[in-house]
């Protein structure tokens, strides 16, 4: 499936290219806004389908599957650190605080954050340094959707602070 999906998308890229050249700005731009509301699709439906949308689900989540949970891995202070700073409202995780999840393997790190339909972070938070303030996943109309380095704060608002991340959730 993975496989398939990289397939299109570079042969969408490499179309957006070509066709940019070939048949003038417009068709390119219609080739990328195409792309991005594909991918705006996929994202959507990863976060419908998580399974912690509410504190509620990470408690439930966390006791039923206490031996094998990635987040078991973590210290106890890293792990009560994540845990006290994740936010939430009726979209499901606005914020959290990524820091302690760095001494993760990066497969568990990914296991955690598909839980709550967030995984395509794992990569950026393996790279990241808490002062490293910046959008992550941005579209074509220079709409970001996550910020490193942000904390949300208010429907809509991401306020800047260290070691976290302001979801699309916000």
């Amino acid at each position: 499936m993975k496989t398939r999906f990289l397939s299109q998308l570079c042969l969408v890229l490499l179309l957006a290219g070509v066709s940019a050249s070939a048949f003038g700005r417009d068709f390119a731009d219609d080739v990328i806004e195409y792309f991005d509301s594909v991918m705006q699709v996929w994202k959507s439906q990863r976060l419908e389908n998580a399974l912690i949308k509410s504190p509620k689900d990470m408690a439930v989540y966390a006791s039923l599957h206490e031996p094998s949970f990635p987040l078991n891995k973590l210290a106890p202070d890293d792990k009560k650190r994540f845990l006290d700073n994740l936010q939430f409202n009726e979209k499901g995780l606005t914020s959290f605080y990524y820091e302690p999840l760095l001494t993760l393997e990066p497969a568990d790190r990914y296991k955690l954050l598909s839980l709550f339909g967030f995984e395509r972070l794992n990569p950026t938070i393996n790279n990241s340094r808490s002062d490293n303030k910046s959008c992550i996943f941005g579209n074509q109309h220079n709409k970001c959707n996550d910020y490193i380095g942000y904390k949300c704060v208010g429907k809509g608002t991401c306020q800047s602070s260290a070691g976290f991340i302001c979801t699309s959730n916000c």
